[in-house]
């Protein structure tokens, strides 16, 4: 990686926070956590340990400011999505999965999700980063309970499955597309899938 040099000193110039969360990004998405080495990640941003250390604080600071990179620049838009009135309950979820495939699968990054793959590095008993990403899985649940509830107030969704069946279903349904998007599958058949299972699980 190229990096800017002062002329005078000869010290290449330290990159931005945001540059070198992007940076780290890439490599803890495509190692894991516990894979991911301290020299990995120096070589990659073209820094020192220390450098770091004085940016992040330690390696799971490090992974945080990764893991917020990732949400701002490639989940933002599925926000989008979930919080469009102008979509049904049951178009919202497919839409979401569907959009959320794409992410998983697309070019640009490495395959699946580190905001999926985050939970089985950090349990919520072990690290407070397991309690942040714990209660954040819980928060987004708690969401499409409320959106389930209320669709099924408006007859837009039917009581054929309890609210918390309907969240736990399509939590396990996006960590499934996730691991699938590892393997490179057929868009076409998973897209497919997608809106027979939603209609099948969740008819309006």
């Amino acid at each position: 990686m190229s990096m800017n040099v002062n002329k005078k000193s000869g010290r290449p110039r330290l990159l931005p926070k945001e540059e070198l969360a992007a940076i780290m990004f890439a490599i803890f998405a495509s190692k894991g956590y516990e894979a991911t080495s301290l020299n990995d990640l120096t070589q990659a941003t073209g820094t020192k340990p220390a450098t770091l250390y004085q940016a992040f604080g330690n390696k799971e600071g490090m992974f945080i400011a990764a893991l917020e990179h990732y949400k701002a620049a490639w989940l933002a838009d599925l926000e989008v999505i979930l919080s469009s009135d102008a979509l049904s309950f049951n178009n919202k979820i497919k839409q979401f999965l569907f959009s959320a495939f794409n992410l998983f699968s697309c070019e640009g990054k490495p395959p699946g999700c580190l905001l999926v793959f985050s939970a089985l590095s950090f349990r919520p008993e072990a690290s407070s980063l397991g309690t942040k990403l714990f209660n954040e899985r819980n928060a987004f649940k708690a969401w499409i309970i409320e959106e389930a509830q209320r669709a099924q107030q408006n007859n837009s969704l039917s009581s054929t499955l309890s609210p918390e069946e309907v969240a736990e279903f399509i939590l396990t349904f996006e960590s499934g597309l996730a691991l699938m998007a590892l393997d490179n599958p057929d868009q076409k058949v998973i897209s497919a899938m997608i809106d027979k299972m939603i209609d099948a699980v969740m008819p309006c």
